[in-house]
């Protein structure tokens, strides 16, 4: 037995029942939930009281020296008990112009709120985080400049954080549109956002942010600065608490139940045949050779990462093709990004050459025909059964951004090209349609099958379940505590499942399996 392993008052965590009403939700309904459980806090107000819970939140000694933590740069700006902040702001994670600059709760809120070096926070100014292709600026934490294809929401410019805070800021983006989705967000600001969206994230945004909370785990100085941020604001980040969270929302687990406990439920619906791929691959199209009669496609709008469905409508002011409201799902691991799973009402795409162009039929993802894209004129995107009909011939180039597909107009000296508009127009939201003016470009993304299911990056002969570096045949420890070789009484700071979530259980009652345990001693493997 361990009794007795952990020493009294070693863990701070949420008070019990905390999180109770999240069990067994998933989806927009667990975000729902998650909004109930934090959004009534205490408001501290903005400025010196916000600098004074810095003192607890968002200092570090370095060299022997108490400074500011900033996330934003490199200097180490002494945190005198006066709070003296000089060349330091306060920074807004999420930017206060996106939601019109009110001083609302979520202005104050201090989850969301950083002391930043003033020069990096005046460079990133309002822009969405985002991967950067072509650097303008950085200080080594901070980088600024175009964003990666894909991403950015259409932004010609975008902020990157440093590698080891990627993690901490998608948490709190995760936690900001949570808490705060009914607050009036701009529409002159919303590279990351969707307001007709119950998920309020864009496809994009949330795949990157779930990339990095991946890679960059919660860390020691995150789970402070939320017990500093708890004593006094009296709500916790949900997304720090429980890090795999935001996948029951917006990632790969959304339609699973949510457990606390960390236990995953069997799969209702089990494939029988072991030779059926385990991933669908969408790569980007890019250049000509990649347009074939033989393969299958989707278009999708290049920045804002939602796909053209196969309902289209007859409406008084403009023929179109719907967004699908369902999210595509992205791996950003490699160079460019690669569709991983397509929403069920996603137009399917496939090409028969006509003469001087291309014939572009729209399928349901099962197979069902629907018709032939056709446009004879501005503002106009339907279907036609004839292959050979008015409209029908397209003309496509692909780009390392875009597709332009182009139909051409009797009479007109200026082609139609199948753009996509998430504007108001006729009480119409998000189409697909044909413009002659500039709306924002389209992608084409061609489907590769990969079968066996090794995930993106697996290295040849990894075993399912390896972890990284692992050598082989190495085995976490034989048990909690041993193996260790001090004088000092071992202190243990946290004990975490291999989810990242933080138990304060007895160890006496913690189920068999591998844990990470944080203590005086350092930081390792465990099984129990």
């Amino acid at each position: 037995m361990l009794t007795g392993w952990l020493t009294a008052g070693a863990l701070a965590a949420a008070p019990q029942g905390y999180y109770d009403s999240l069990e067994g939700l998933n989806g927009v309904n667990l975000k729902k939930a998650v909004k109930n459980v934090a959004r009534s806090h205490t408001a501290i107000t903005y400025g010196s009281d916000s600098w004074d819970v810095f003192l607890e939140s968002d200092t570090r000694v370095v060299g022997g020296q108490r400074v500011w933590w900033d996330m934003y740069s490199s200097n180490n700006v002494a945190a005198p008990n006066s709070g003296s902040h000089s060349g330091l702001n306060i920074e807004h994670t999420v930017a206060k112009s996106w939601w019109g600059g009110t001083n609302n709760d979520a202005y104050k809120d201090l989850f969301h709120l950083n002391p930043s070096n003033s020069d990096a926070n005046s460079r990133k100014s309002n822009y969405p985080m985002a991967e950067i292709a072509s650097v303008s600026w950085d200080n080594g934490v901070t980088f600024i400049g175009t964003p990666k294809s894909g991403q950015g929401g259409g932004a010609k410019t975008v902020y990157e954080p440093a590698d080891e805070y990627k993690g901490d800021f998608a948490r709190t983006v995760f936690y900001m549109f949570t808490m705060y989705d009914d607050i009036s967000w701009t529409s002159n600001c919303n590279w990351m956002y969707d307001t007709s969206s119950a998920l309020l994230l864009k496809p994009w945004a949330y795949n990157m942010l779930l990339e990095w909370s991946k890679n960059d785990p919660v860390s020691q100085k995150e789970r402070d600065r939320q017990e500093a941020i708890y004593k006094h604001q009296k709500n916790r980040n949900p997304f720090i608490d429980y890090p795999d969270l935001a996948e029951y929302i917006w990632g790969s687990k959304n339609g699973q139940p949510f457990h606390l406990d960390g236990r995953t439920d069997p799969d209702p619906d089990p494939d029988p045949d072991p030779d059926t791929p385990e991933i669908d691959f969408w790569e980007p199209v890019t250049i000509a050779a990649q347009l074939t009669a033989d393969d299958r496609y989707v278009i999708v709008a290049a920045s804002s990462n939602m796909a053209m469905s196969y309902n289209n409508s007859p409406n008084t002011t403009v023929k179109y093709f719907s967004a699908s409201t369902a999210p595509l799902k992205f791996d950003y691991s490699g160079k460019e990004p690669v569709l991983t799973e397509i929403p069920a009402d996603a137009a399917v795409i496939t090409l028969t050459p006509v003469s001087g162009g291309w014939a572009l039929k729209a399928s349901t993802p099962t197979g069902n025909e629907m018709g032939y894209l056709c446009s004879a004129a501005a503002k106009a995107l339907t279907l036609t059964p004839g292959l050979n009909d008015n409209g029908v011939k397209a003309s496509i180039t692909p780009g390392a951004t875009s597709t332009t597909i182009a139909y051409a107009y009797s009479g007109s000296s200026t082609p139609g090209k199948l753009q996509f508009n998430g504007s108001n127009d006729g009480n119409v939201y998000n189409r697909f349609t044909c413009y002659t003016s500039t709306q924002e470009g389209v992608k084409l993304y061609r489907y590769v099958a990969k079968s066996g299911g090794d995930e993106p990056g697996d290295e040849p002969g990894d075993e399912p379940g390896d972890d990284p570096g692992d050598d082989p045949g190495e085995d976490p420890d034989a048990g909690l505590g041993t193996g260790l070789d001090s004088s000092a009484p071992e202190t243990i700071y946290g004990i975490y499942d291999i989810n990242g979530r933080q138990t304060t259980a007895p160890v006496e009652d913690l189920a068999p399996g591998i844990y990470i345990v944080v203590s005086n001693y350092g930081t390792r493997k465990v099984l129990r």
